[in-house]
């Protein structure tokens, strides 16, 4: 039977541990699984964020960076090919920082500038900017290794590859300077200065060689990269739907109307994260580098004398692809190259040398804005440079400063003059310009056959704007070019133009100035040296004003602590009030009665609070040594405390400033002396201190203050005696 039950137990143990077995199996199985299927949405995912990556990165940095990555691998291939088994190699393309310097010593340099070669044949080093174009592309290869998860090495930009960086850049000086390199380049220099810009404008304006609706577009490309600090993206992608008008309200007080013409921008280097940006500009104070007439002449060019449609705002898909600076394709961006020609050509026209050239406007006008009086905040504003969370989010966006400097105008508000705006064309004669504008905004205001959208209403507001902007820049361009195409058309021929350009000629020949800008033109030192005086006098009597109100609320706590102390002689009582704390503080102030016959005992008050002494203050009327020691054995009234109880109960806390402190010292030694003379000649107190008192007949009966003012020091008391 025993046989039978261990056979039986044994059994049953081994059937367990089977089961056990088989469950762990099932476990096991069941946790790679799921690591399995965690690991591919993993790496699914990783293979999209690499995906959004590439769509992020801009065209030209992809094209920048595809060879030079490949050119890495391929180097990768011949140095770090392994064979892990017989005929199998892999290939170790894992970015490091070891490997990136190595590949940089053996290819990038030896490689150098295969375009550009030196008298004996070989080809020139690369510069600095060039390595480093090496290196962004090495280590954008290594972010997306890391992305994928198979590369864990620390970034490879160390400090060995920040060396062998520094070392270039030192290198890349002293090879320009060997080889005669302009150096010029990238200076203060490359670019264009205010005349050169004009000369641009006016090449586009009347260039005759060339289509002039193209022409016209080159102008306002031109100009706008100039005046906004745009980047060529942000202009090739702008579409209708995102401008808009506004006005700076603070501009037109006691001067002429300050229209502005802005966009937002969703394109561009800066705009990855997909925060807009804005920019924007008013009319320049010259009419011929102006951006925002220049838009309005080339949407005039393109509605009225190309025969281009207006468009339709029926739903916003009929409008909103439409492009700002037309190509080819309406509804597509234009081509870079497109925008990129016309300025080449001009700029060689003109005879202007410049690294940049759609670029140029945005150095150049940040450079302008500066040599105006525009701050490096400002100008960061108004290019978009580094914009920082709260402006992104909740600020306006737009540099008002930097703006009216780019445009020839001073920084401060209130001082922008337009002559050219005095005039306002009558109605009817705007009404011939964009006609379709104000059926449109009826309708869309209304809901009336368009769709209600707020950028279809800015559009045709701003539109309905350059309708005044047209008409008054064309008057003054149009004497300084009356052979212009553009000038031909009947609305410029109409006579009730010509009555407005001979108004608004007459306007700014006659309207004087604004006084107070003559002011701050003509004699700017007096203006500067006023405005330092206002600012002073402000400052004085915000000063005085403080300062009065401090005195005044000290004398109404001085007036306080006085109502209490004749309170408190006039009715027998005094207060108790926690050191430090003012009359005014105490709102129930706690008040005992002192009777003569209590006086050797301390004073306590029974609403008092523990450990708070008493507000008491030594008696600076007193002028007799019998003063002194009343007020130091008994006290000077009967409800008044002495100090030796004070003293006796709180010690030095009741005198807690230093003038108490410094009053208290001087009378203790007169204290000390009243003692002396009474123990030395066995006299009472009393009698010892009139003693000390007729020691001194010539004091006037001003004892005390002599005896204070000198610290006389009581060491024999028979110098006391009555002579």
């Amino acid at each position: 039977m025993n046989r039978n039950f261990s056979s039986n137990a044994s059994s049953s143990a081994s059937s367990s541990s089977n089961r056990d077995a088989d469950s762990n199996d099932n476990l096991n199985s069941s946790h790679a699984a799921a690591l399995a299927e965690n690991q591919a949405k993993e790496a699914e995912i990783s293979g999209e964020m690499l995906a959004m990556k590439k769509r992020l990165q801009s065209e030209n940095t992809q094209r920048n960076y595809k060879n030079k990555r490949q050119l890495f691998i391929d180097w990768c291939a011949e140095n770090y090919r392994y064979e892990v088994e017989p005929n199998v190699f892999k290939v170790d393309e894992l970015v490091t920082e070891a490997k990136l310097l190595r590949f940089l010593k053996e290819v990038v340099d030896k490689t150098g500038n295969r375009k550009r070669k030196r008298d004996d044949g070989e080809t020139m080093a690369l510069g600095y900017e060039s390595n480093q174009q090496y290196i962004k592309a090495v280590i954008d290869l290594y972010h997306d290794q890391v992305a994928a998860g198979v590369n864990s090495h620390p970034h490879p930009r160390g400090q060995k590859v920040n060396t062998w960086r520094k070392g270039k850049a030192k290198h890349n000086r002293d090879t320009l300077r060997e080889n005669f390199t302009d150096r010029g380049i990238g200076t203060l220099q490359d670019g264009y200065d205010y005349n050169e810009m004009v000369a641009v404008s006016l090449y586009f304006f009347t260039n005759r060689d060339h289509e002039p609706v193209a022409e016209m577009r080159n102008r306002a490309s031109f100009l706008m990269h100039h005046m906004m600090m745009l980047r060529s993206k942000n202009s090739r992608f702008a579409e209708f739907a995102d401008l808009f008008g506004i006005n700076f309200p603070e501009d037109e007080e006691n001067s002429t109307p300050c229209p502005v013409l802005a966009f937002h921008s969703d394109f561009g280097k800066t705009l990855a994260n997909g925060n807009p940006m804005y920019f924007a500009t008013i009319r320049h104070k010259d009419v011929r580098v102006c951006a925002f007439g220049a838009i309005a002449f080339y949407l005039f060019y393109h509605f009225h004398m190309s025969n281009e449609k207006f468009p339709k705002f029926t739903k916003n898909e009929d409008w909103y692809s439409l492009k700002l600076l037309k190509g080819k394709d309406a509804k597509k961006q234009m081509a870079y190259t497109t925008m990129n020609a016309p300025i080449v050509r001009a700029f060689r026209q003109c005879n202007i040398t410049s690294l940049h050239t759609t670029h140029a406007g945005h150095g150049s006008g940040a450079r302008n804005a500066e040599l105006r009086g525009a701050t490096e905040d400002q100008l960061r504003r108004h290019g978009c440079w580094n914009m920082q969370s709260m402006e992104r989010h909740y600020l306006m966006k737009l540099s008002r400063a930097s703006i009216r400097a780019v445009n020839g105008f001073p920084t401060r508000k209130s001082r922008y003059w337009l002559p050219r705006a005095l005039v306002q064309p009558e109605e009817s004669l705007q009404r011939k310009i964009f006609p379709e504008v104000d059926d449109w905004l009826s309708k869309v205001e209304s809901e009336n056959d368009a769709e209600r959208s707020i950028s279809a209403q800015g559009f045709l507001r701003l539109m309905k704007t350059m309708r005044v902007v047209i008409l008054q820049d064309a008057a003054v361009l149009r004497e300084q070019h009356p052979n212009h195409p553009m000038f031909n058309h009947p609305i410029f021929q109409g006579q009730d133009f010509l009555s407005f350009a001979a108004a608004s000629a007459h306007a700014v020949r006659t309207t004087p100035t604004p006084s107070h800008m003559q002011i701050q033109d003509v004699i700017p030192e007096v203006n500067h040296r006023l405005d330092d005086i206002d600012m002073k006098m402000g400052m004085y009597h915000r000063a005085e004003l403080e300062t009065l109100r401090q005195e005044n609320a000290e004398l109404k706590r001085s007036l306080g602590a006085l109502h209490e102390k004749i309170d408190c002689l006039t009715t027998g009582h005094f207060r108790f009030v926690p050191s430090g704390a003012s009359v005014e503080s105490i709102v129930t102030p706690p008040v005992v009665e002192v009777s003569s016959s209590s006086s050797s005992q301390p004073i306590q008050s029974s609403t008092s609070e523990p450990n708070q002494p008493p507000c008491y203050e030594l008696d600076t009327n007193i002028q007799t040594v019998d003063e002194v020691w009343r007020e130091c054995s008994v006290g000077l009234a009967s409800h008044l405390p002495s100090v030796s109880e004070l003293e006796e109960k709180w010690n030095a806390a009741w005198r807690p400033s230093t003038t108490m402190r410094q009053r208290f010292s001087r009378r203790l030694l007169i204290v000390k002396a009243v003692k002396a003379i009474a123990e030395q000649k066995e006299i009472p107190h009393v009698d010892a201190a009139q003693l000390l008192e007729g020691g001194n007949p010539s004091s006037g009966g001003k004892i005390v203050s002599i005896l204070e003012s000198k610290y006389i020091c009581f060491s024999n008391p028979d110098d006391f005696s009555p002579s």
